[in-house]
């Protein structure tokens, strides 16, 4: 009898620590930031540096301390067509949307985002030590000048456009195996470009 106990508890044992360390392991890396001629867009880097594949994996942002006097009116937002930006690039087809206004302002809490792919898909699955780009901003460097939050729809469909300042942000990214990865940033604006820096904790 003792035997079994011992063999069954060894076997456990074994299992638990194969899918540890086996399973995938998510990374937010550093910003990696894509210049145009009046525009610049910044996209994390999240990476798989676990033995297996990461399956469906999505990305959440959280802005913390948002308020309605930091969304632009709407007279300001600037679409990409106003812009005269590549829209079959950015994924557009027909109008764009803005989800967020001062008239229909809530936080934005953990908002599904998309990933730089063909289709903008909002998960995806990322190989051991490979790595991919998630979409956080896009800085509109002519004037008005703003910042737009894309949604898990991509650029077709803003989740909001800010104001230039400094804003700090939560990353977080899971997936359907393995443990979630989260970092905050602060998002600041130099009145030339903006930049996304790692912060602790």
């Amino acid at each position: 009898m003792l035997g079994i106990i011992t063999g069954t508890f060894v076997a456990i044992g074994v299992d638990v620590f194969r899918y540890i360390y086996f399973a995938p392991k998510l990374v937010i890396g550093l910003d990696r930031p894509e210049e145009g001629a009046n525009y610049s867009c910044h996209s994390v880097v999240v990476r798989n540096i676990g033995r297996r594949v990461a399956i469906s994996v999505q990305g959440f942002v959280t802005v913390e301390n948002l308020s309605p006097s930091h969304l632009m009116p709407t007279s300001d937002i600037k679409s990409s067509a106003d812009l005269g930006l590549d829209l079959q690039k950015f994924g557009i087809i027909g109008a764009e949307t803005v989800y967020l206004n001062s008239c229909t302002f809530r936080t934005i809490s953990d908002e599904p985002l998309a990933w730089s792919a063909v289709g903008s898909r909002s998960t995806i699955d990322i190989y051991p030590k490979a790595s991919r780009l998630l979409d956080v901003c896009r800085f509109i460097k002519s004037e008005p000048q703003q910042i737009h939050i894309p949604s898990m729809f991509g650029w077709q469909a803003l989740l909001a456009v800010l104001k230039p300042d400094v804003y700090s942000l939560t990353i977080r990214v899971v997936a359907t195996t393995g443990k979630e990865a989260h970092q905050r940033f602060q998002l600041c604006c130099n009145g030339k470009d903006i930049s996304l820096a790692p912060l602790p904790g």
